[in-house]
């Protein structure tokens, strides 16, 4: 039984599943605790004690292409690598050390405030901190130049699944102030919400929060401790006339 595949010349950076770098995924398949975890996780049968993490890799690929046959299994169809890093993620929610903060679990929004602030700052805006009260973002930023007008990108911090839906509705009034709106999760808020979503609808679907974010045309940066990484690009657009003299005000310029 040959391992699961992930492609030669698949870029282990740029490339998640369930959210999780391959890089980071394939480092967690190397580690024997992991798979042993992975192993119980998938209700992998008849592996003898010392069994080599071969012989555990083997048989948890034997598993997981049972589970993708059967057609009431959560995993039916679902692509292997997705299996394996969403499986992980259920198992890194019981788990210390390593293997617990596989996935950059955050303890709340606010640790992650200041990743996101250098991102806008690296791209060369300027964090506008006077935002209206009620807005449904954390953050935005904002730079005005002579000749190309006024860029505005705005990034909503989420630290709870449960609320992205919520969050992501709110978002829209303010849509018309921006050129580009971002929701920022870690990868285990963004792997929780597939999980979720897997249990209300009894199948996997890794693209379920991918489009729920282009229906609105936001983008998806994953907080991994100090760093910020574009996992899903924005749809970006003009800010109408109105909406352009009032941020011009409101940043002290004239229109």
């Amino acid at each position: 039984m040959p391992p699961v595949k992930f492609g030669f010349f698949t870029d282990p950076d740029r490339t998640r599943y369930c959210y999780l770098r391959l890089r980071r995924l394939k480092t967690a398949l190397a580690d024997e605790v992991a798979l042993d975890a992975l192993a119980a996780e998938l209700e992998v049968r008849g592996l003898a004690s010392g069994s080599s993490p071969r012989i555990k890799i083997a048989a948890i690929d034997h598993q997981i292409d049972r589970l993708r046959a059967t057609t009431s299994s959560i995993w039916h169809q679902a692509p292997p690598p997705d299996v394996l890093a969403a499986s992980l993620f259920a198992v890194s929610k019981r788990a210390g050390g390593p293997l617990g903060e596989l996935f950059n679990p955050a303890p709340g929004a606010a640790v992650l405030a200041p990743p996101v602030a250098t991102w806008l700052d690296s791209t060369g805006l300027t964090i506008f901190d006077r935002l209206p009260p009620g807005t449904a973002f954390a953050l935005v930023g904002y730079h005005k130049a002579a000749f190309s007008g006024l860029r505005v990108v705005a990034v909503g911090i989420n630290n709870d699944a449960s609320q992205i839906d919520g969050a992501l509705e709110a978002m829209k009034p303010f849509a018309r102030y921006t050129q580009a709106m971002h929701l920022a999760l870690t990868p285990a808020v963004a792997a929780e919400y597939l999980t979720e979503s897997a249990k209300a609808t009894g199948r996997w679907d890794g693209g379920a929060l991918a489009r729920r974010l282009q229906t609105l045309g936001a983008g998806l940066l994953i907080i991994e401790g100090d760093a910020v990484s574009p996992a899903i690009l924005p749809r970006t657009h003009a800010i109408d006339g109105e909406s352009l003299t009032a941020l011009l005000a409101a940043f002290g310029a004239r229109p």
